[in-house]
């Protein structure tokens, strides 16, 4: 048994050049997808007023003070009958919430990843635009 040297393999396993695409925007899109809601027709991605189902999923967090942790983890702080919460964007809770919100205001329901990028806008938003501090658990005795 022989051994090739390095060299040589390296030369028979090298990749040629990638070309660049002439025009991102020649490349072809799916037409939107439609779904009935209250006799009105609206698209998946646009709704009649022309906003995107995840941009009023983002809107609907404007009221939330968004922050990180140092570990750089994103929360938001919302009222909730006569006190504020604090969840983080991550949770269970908090989608559970914004999904509630937007059913609530549109009577619609965002699905899969329509509601997973308005969520990692906001952690985004938590993380660059929102302050850093430290959060804590509370426990309460029973």
């Amino acid at each position: 048994m022989s051994i090739t040297p390095i060299e040589n393999v390296k030369a028979h396993t090298a990749r040629p050049p990638v070309q660049p695409i002439a025009k991102i925007g020649a490349i072809p899109r799916a037409a939107p997808k439609h779904v009935q809601t209250e006799g009105k027709t609206m698209s998946r991605v646009t709704t009649n007023q022309g906003s995107s189902q995840a941009t009023r999923l983002v809107d609907l967090s404007k009221d939330f003070e968004l922050f990180h942790t140092p570990e750089g983890r994103p929360y938001g702080t919302f009222a909730v009958d006569g006190h504020h919460e604090t969840w983080s964007v991550r949770s269970t809770h908090f989608k559970l919430l914004l999904v509630n919100r937007y059913y609530e205001s549109w009577k619609c329901v965002p699905k899969g990843q329509e509601l997973q990028d308005p969520l990692e806008t906001i952690s985004a938003k938590a993380q660059f635009e929102g302050k850093e501090l430290p959060v804590f658990t509370r426990v309460a005795e029973s």
